[in-house]
């Protein structure tokens, strides 16, 4: 590869999904809507310390960053995806993650008949000097990345497009159909009034990336669309010299499709997941197009949850990039997209439809965003398709194929269609959880289905075949979810084959949130981490330049905190007062604070002298800046 190509790899590089979501100084995010087809709850708390702003890079998502995050965007953030495409949680943090059920909602799409497929992600930030009041013109800004990431820690080679624009008055969009995709998510996932957040998306001035003339944002999955004439890639393609298809999973309609909407072109390149390539192969009706296509592959991925891990394999870090030089090789393809050269300008579709009749012909939920622009617009990722993609030779037909894989989908579908619901009148003594209509498994054979607590995933019961309900062990109010561990296993001895995932229940009587993240707090932080908790409520907002002679009292007071030092000297409250007069919104953070330590205290089981105290001076100081 020529250093001119090399170079052209190299330009794909760019800021991470995390490093988009987060505010930049002087902003914070008032709301967030985030579309993903799976996820896993680290990476969703992840992304909810990077929305927080607070940060200081990539790493920084310790307890307390956590915990303060999902504290203040609650009912502001929520993410939508797939029902039966959250992932199980592996030995991370588990007592924290029930109170993410406050910002995962779900899709509730049949998997066997169309998914809710689309990786989008739209924020609205306002000035964080006054975020409660009215905002001035550029004093709202929205940020939109589109792409094929879905919200998990997977490794593989994804693509996306990030765009950031400023609310300027009534207007017409720049970028129309961003408003109509907010409202149809936030319908299917029975959040329709939180689309009223972002009432003024269709006011934003989107400004163009480099090399960029023109921009189209689209979506479908409300309806079918039935034929590829109705999609955008004939209009896309018509006058095409050179194509590049991004897909890593592929069936004959697809394969079709590229190679009839791309004949006239004089170079016409694929790159796919091996396997789905072996297997689109394998059928005659599918190789005479594969024949017309310059064929290049990578490793497959899978976007269905995964089978838990076993207890070696939970403690390694796989979101570790400390080098990864190691990890390059072995990256499967994720990215979807469409790259076109014509004679004078060249244009790139990115965004989450794979090259499949249900990813383009309405069956699935999807969204793009297409890019006009200079004729080496796309060049990068053909130089990444020369680099990366091995050249691939279509094999010998042969017969036969697995089964057991059919069926551990067929009824994971199945169940994750169905809806449940968990009755918790006292659920210290136990719960019964019961399917709708018709009993589940009822015609299974080599079938089991295991359920549990989110917080207690090593204790599984087992849905008796035939039954319309079951009873789960009694619990904490700390460890009340809506989300419960579905653990799925088909086949038997060596043929046998496991998924697992969060389902999301209906809860009766319902929960009270608020209650269960107080008693969350209080038993997964003693005192002292509480402390630590409260200390990381006002570190983000020290501002820049507080001078050397406070940062050493305040590192001083944590030091105190961890060698027992007085209770009112563990918080600084010296230096937070002085850091408070400097606040741009000190009542709203002498609030803040209030609340959290009146939570808390409410939730304990015997008085906390230490706590007690430090409440009764900040109520002294709520006096002050009221």
């Amino acid at each position: 590869m020529s250093d001119q190509e090399q170079q052209r790899v190299r330009s794909m590089g760019g800021l991470a999904l995390l490093d988009w979501l987060r505010p930049p100084p002087g902003f914070v995010t008032d709301a967030a809507l985030g579309t993903t087809y799976s996820l896993d709850l680290v990476t969703c708390a992840a992304a909810l310390v990077s929305l927080d702003g607070t940060a200081r890079d990539n790493a920084d998502f310790g307890l307390t960053a956590a915990l303060r995050a999902m504290q203040r965007l609650a009912e502001r953030v929520f993410v939508v995806g797939q029902q039966g495409c959250v992932h199980a949680p592996e030995r991370t943090r588990e007592a924290l993650l029930p109170m993410l059920d406050r910002f995962v909602r779900m899709a509730r799409r049949p998997l066997d008949e169309g998914a809710f497929h689309p990786k989008v992600w739209l924020v609205r930030q306002v000035h964080a000097r006054h975020p409660g009041a009215v905002q001035q013109e550029d004093e709202v800004r929205y940020v939109l990345v589109v792409g094929s990431r879905n919200l998990t820690r997977d490794l593989s080679w994804d693509l996306g497009v990030a765009l950031q624009g400023y609310v300027r008055g009534p207007r017409e969009a720049n970028l129309p159909g961003v408003g109509d995709f907010v409202r149809f998510a936030c319908r299917l996932a029975d959040l329709a009034p939180f689309a009223g957040r972002f009432a003024d998306v269709d006011q934003v001035e989107w400004e163009h990336p480099e090399k960029v003339r023109s921009m189209r944002f689209g979506f479908h999955g409300e309806e079918r669309i039935g034929a590829w004439e109705g999609t955008i890639l004939p209009e896309l393609l018509e006058r095409a010299q050179s194509v590049l298809w991004i897909s890593p999973f592929l069936d004959t309609k697809g394969v079709e499709a590229a190679a009839k909407l791309s004949e006239n072109a004089e170079y016409r390149r694929l790159v796919a997941g091996t396997a789905d390539l072996n297997c689109v192969a394998q059928k005659s009706s599918s190789r005479r197009y594969l024949d017309r296509l310059e064929l290049r592959s990578l490793p497959s991925v899978s976007e269905e949850p995964s089978r838990r891990a076993a207890p070696d394999e939970a403690d390694v870090d796989v979101t570790s990039t400390e080098n990864p030089e190691l990890l390059e090789d072995a990256r499967g393809l994720h990215a979807k997209a469409i790259a076109v050269w014509t004679s004078r300008t060249s244009s790139v579709l990115i965004g989450s439809a794979n090259l499949t009749g249900r990813g383009w012909l309405g069956a699935n939920v999807e969204a793009w965003l297409l890019l006009e622009g200079r004729m080496d617009l796309a060049d990068a990722l053909w130089a990444w398709s020369e680099q990366v993609a091995a050249e691939y030779h279509l094999p010998e037909p042969k017969h036969g194929q697995e089964q057991d894989e059919e069926a551990l989908n067929r009824w994971h579908h199945r169940i994750a269609a169905r809806s449940f619901t968990l009755r918790e009148d006292a659920p210290s003594e136990g719960a019964e959880l019961s399917a709708d209509t018709p009993p589940l498994l009822a015609d299974a054979r080599d079938v089991e289905l295991r359920v549990g607590r989110l917080a207690r995933p090593a204790d599984l019961w087992a849905w008796s075949p035939g039954a319309m309900s079951m009873t789960l062990a009694g619990c904490e109010l700390a460890q009340r979810s809506s989300l419960l561990l579905f653990v799925l296993r088909t086949g038997s001895g060596d043929d046998a084959q496991e998924r697992a995932w969060l389902q999301h229940v209906r809860i009766e009587p319902a929960l009270d949130p608020d209650a269960r993240d107080r008693a969350l707090l209080r038993s997964a932080l003693p005192p002292e981490q509480f402390l630590e908790y409260l200390r990381g409520l006002l570190d983000d907002d020290l501002p820049d330049d507080l001078d050397g002679e406070d940062r050493s009292a305040s590192a001083r007071s944590a030091h105190q905190d961890h060698a027992g030092g007085e209770p009112a000297a563990g918080v600084g409250v010296e230096v937070l007062l002085r850091a408070l007069a400097r606040a741009p919104d000190a009542r709203g953070k002498v609030a803040e604070i209030g609340r959290a330590l009146g939570a808390y205290l409410s939730a304990a089981d015997a008085e906390e002298p230490r706590l007690a105290e430090l409440q009764a001076l900040w109520r002294a100081i709520e006096e002050v800046y009221s």
